[in-house]
């Protein structure tokens, strides 16, 4: 557990020793001093973790190289209050608010300063602010980027270098939307799905679209592989042969403690379960050759199971080395018992995929994060928190 307090940014004018206005070789310097070494990102943003907290900043890229934005995703409160909840939250969390929170239509830690002629032109609707956008409170010079309703990212300015232009103030009915428990799903469903005939010039598309259908035709590759090897094996089984067996002995055995339903070949790599059993019955039979066998099926292979030493039962042969041999019940379902699991695991696929693919952004910061070194010194003077 960290021994750092909080890192509560009200009344600061500064965030660890690093003040606004300070030139790169300034920055630079004092991260020498903290003994960090920054991450350099182009010409114009540098990164490093500060006291444990990994902080970004953005300079001019002439001149003195001035620092006009710092931000972190990592943990910030205000009085007390965290930061890092719903847009309603953390707006609750900085009141009483002196002005209006103000929407850019932009992520300001993604392309903090935009060219006039980048920034989209509006008009916004709720839901596409909310999906991923930055509330900026002007009279503070902080910027809460928003990412589906949530707050992702801490930015701070000066006055001077505030957008330009905003997309209108943050209204009630954002604030009550950001509370929705199922706003990830309602965002998606209201992304548009043509564009739109007034504007025929096609919207770019993000680098996760073009994720997701790969993970689409991924996932339908695998169905489409394992629909035909499960129809192979209903065939193979529909054309085998049935042969006359006899009952020779039943036995209890454990019951698998996962996928005790699932197909053999992964069952039998299963923990046996000490607390169920399952019934085997030992069969003896002839194969088409001519050759004595026996084979131990469980219950369920059966319509009825024997009870009876010596009673006659059929069992289905499909040729092999080695062979397979199945009771009537389970030779019918063969091809659902084995491949419905594997069709089961693709759907858990394209979920889990989905799901990895929304949170992409958060991801590469947390690469990013890794990447930078972290500081062997610690600064002892913490004028951030007198």
């Amino acid at each position: 557990m960290s021994d750092q307090p909080p890192f509560d940014i009200a009344h600061l004018d500064n965030w660890f020793g690093f003040r606004l206005g300070m030139t790169r070789a300034e920055v630079t310097d004092k991260l020498q001093q903290l003994g960090i070494t920054g991450k350099t990102y182009g010409d114009g943003q540098l990164s490093a973790e500060v006291s444990e907290q990994y902080i970004s900043f953005w300079f001019e890229v002439e001149g003195a190289q001035r620092l006009r934005q710092m931000a972190t995703d990592g943990t910030i409160v205000w009085q007390g209050r965290p930061l890092d909840g719903l847009l309603d939250e953390a707006l609750r969390s900085l009141e009483p608010l002196a002005q209006t929170p103000m929407w850019e239509a932009n992520d300001a830690t993604e392309e903090p300063f935009p060219e006039p002629g980048d920034v989209p032109a509006g008009p916004f609707t709720d839901e596409q602010l909310l999906e991923n956008a930055t509330v900026w409170l002007p009279d503070r010079g902080l910027g809460l980027v928003i990412w589906q309703g949530g707050v992702m990212d801490i930015a701070w300015r000066e006055t001077r270098d505030l957008p330009a232009k905003f997309a209108g103030p943050v209204t009630e009915a954002q604030r009550q939307l950001s509370k929705r428990p199922d706003l990830e799903d309602y965002l998606r469903s209201k992304v548009p799905q043509n564009t739109s005939a007034a504007d025929p010039t096609p919207t770019p598309k993000a680098p996760g679209s073009y994720l997701n259908t790969i993970l689409v035709w991924v996932c339908i590759g695998l169905l489409a592989f394992i629909g035909r090897k499960g129809f192979k094996e209903m065939q193979l089984w529909n054309g085998a042969p049935t042969l006359e067996g006899q009952f020779i002995s039943m036995e209890d055995v454990p019951r698998k403690k996962y996928l005790d339903l699932g197909p053999e070949s992964v069952r039998r790599h299963m923990p046996d379960d000490p607390t169920q059993r399952r019934e085997m019955y030992h069969i003896a039979y002839r194969d088409p050759t001519g050759r004595p066998q026996t084979v131990t099926l469980e219950g369920a292979e059966f319509y009825v199971p024997p009870r009876e030493a010596g009673e006659k039962v059929d069992v289905v042969y499909v040729d092999g080395d080695p062979p397979r041999v199945k009771g009537p019940s389970r030779a019918r379902n063969a091809a659902f018992v084995e491949y419905m699991p594997w069709a089961m695991a693709v759907g858990v696929l394209y979920i889990v995929g989905m799901f990895a693919i929304d949170f992409l952004p958060r991801l590469f910061r947390f690469a990013a994060r890794a990447i930078v070194p972290k500081s062997t010194n610690v600064d002892l003077d913490r004028p951030e928190l007198r």
